[in-house]
């Protein structure tokens, strides 16, 4: 069998959806091709008759017995007549832009924007704004429509970010961006509808004179961590399940060409994967800012073999003080955090690689197996080889494999 992927893009979250259909389709024998198609032809608005062609031109060449088309959150560039009866599966795409006879798989804005709700609720602010997408795209007006009224039900107030232009220009949006945080409420907690307007968010902020957490706690979308590590202030991210979102996507499309039928019409979505807390939302907010400082150093170098005395450094006090102030503010001592924050990073590459036990332990700052083994089991309750195996069975529940 083979399955034709068309692509919109290669921004990371577009890249774990398409791992995710290849996922399914190693486990299950398939073989899959994927093709990065242009979406500019519907936003130059050329004809349905280019945009036909081009689809016949595509399966003239490879043939397929069926088709994933990813949109990229965008509306479906296609007509389903395009296809001439191979079946397809719309992906991660505007479910009101595809015909009634079809599937269509697309993120779920309530789950993202209650995810982002409980991360900044509990800062205790009195004002909230969300930062849409400039362009309307339904995922944008879903989320911010489902945030606002989760502030609302707590009794909070919610401020909307509104650009003069329509499309998505980065110098004209920085500019609005700038008097808007000057005319923000402050303290207030940020939902951006993605990473690229929370980076945006965050650059408007510092060159207003403001700081992140202090006056702007920030959440954004998508977990891209070219985006979230590289401001002056690290930020929260909600990953969604865009592998899971791939997967679902290849299992539906074999479905479908194994049943010889025509689609009804099918509505799934994918939600919140992980929410990867960093600085931006830190309810350290109001420590000593040599506190903040440290945290967000070793968030950063824990993994590089960093010691208490490299964050003393880093606070710029006494041993003695920069020991106080952390216990005061955290609760625990620097080299406990130090120790956390390695611990998480051995457990996320555990799940997510095959990394040898030795190469491992390098990687995330442990002078030796032996400590590495030592430190994982009194801290987790495990060893390593249970705590993989525990992965891998809740990836299999996840990834079921069909008879």
């Amino acid at each position: 069998m083979q399955i034709l992927y068309l692509q919109h893009s290669l921004r990371p979250t577009n890249v774990s959806e398409l791992e995710g259909a290849y996922r399914y389709v190693r486990g299950h024998g398939l073989t899959m091709q994927s093709v990065q198609y242009d979406l500019a032809m519907r936003e130059q608005r050329l004809s349905c008759v280019r945009c036909d062609a081009d689809v016949k031109k595509l399966l003239s060449f490879w043939r397929p017995d069926g088709c994933i088309v990813e949109c990229g959150g965008r509306s479906n560039p296609f007509r389903t007549l395009d296809f001439k009866g191979t079946p397809v599966v719309f992906l991660d795409c505007d479910p009101n832009t595809v015909g009634d006879n079809t599937i269509c798989i697309y993120s779920d804005a309530d789950d993202i924007a209650a995810c982002a709700a409980r991360e900044l609720l509990p800062l205790g602010f009195s004002d909230y704004a969300y930062l849409p997408f400039p362009e309307k795209r339904y995922w944008s007006i879903a989320r911010g429509e489902t945030f606002a009224a989760y502030v609302a039900e707590n009794g909070k107030k919610l401020c909307r970010f509104r650009s003069n232009g329509g499309k998505l220009d980065s110098e004209r949006l920085h500019v609005e961006l700038v008097g808007w945080a000057k005319r923000l409420p402050r303290p207030c907690g940020v939902f951006a509808a993605n990473d690229t307007l929370a980076n945006a968010f965050a650059r408007a902020v510092f060159e207003s004179g403001f700081s992140i957490p202090q006056d702007f706690a920030v959440v954004g979308v998508d977990d891209d961590t070219h985006l979230c590590e590289n401001t002056m202030v690290s930020i929260t991210s909600i990953a969604t399940a865009n592998e899971y979102a791939g997967y679902l996507a290849a299992e539906s499309l074999v479905k479908l060409i194994r049943s010889r039928q025509r689609p009804s019409k099918t509505r799934m979505m994918f939600g919140v994967e992980k929410l990867q807390r960093r600085a931006s939302t830190s309810p350290l907010r109001n420590a000593d800012t040599r506190v903040l400082k440290a945290m967000e150093f070793i968030r950063r170098h824990a993994t590089e073999r960093v010691t208490p005395t490299n964050v003393v450094e880093v606070m710029g006090c006494s041993r003695r003080l920069a020991d106080l102030r952390f216990r005061e503010a955290v609760g625990h001592s620097i080299l406990d955090e130090i120790h956390s924050v390695r611990l998480e990073k051995v457990k996320e590459l555990i799940c997510g690689s095959k990394m040898d036990v030795s190469a491992l332990s390098d990687f995330c700052g442990y002078g030796s197996v032996a400590d590495l083994r030592r430190d994982f089991k009194k801290r987790v309750g495990m060893t390593m080889k249970e705590f993989a195996r525990s992965c891998a069975a809740q990836r299999r529940n996840r990834y079921r494999i069909l008879p």
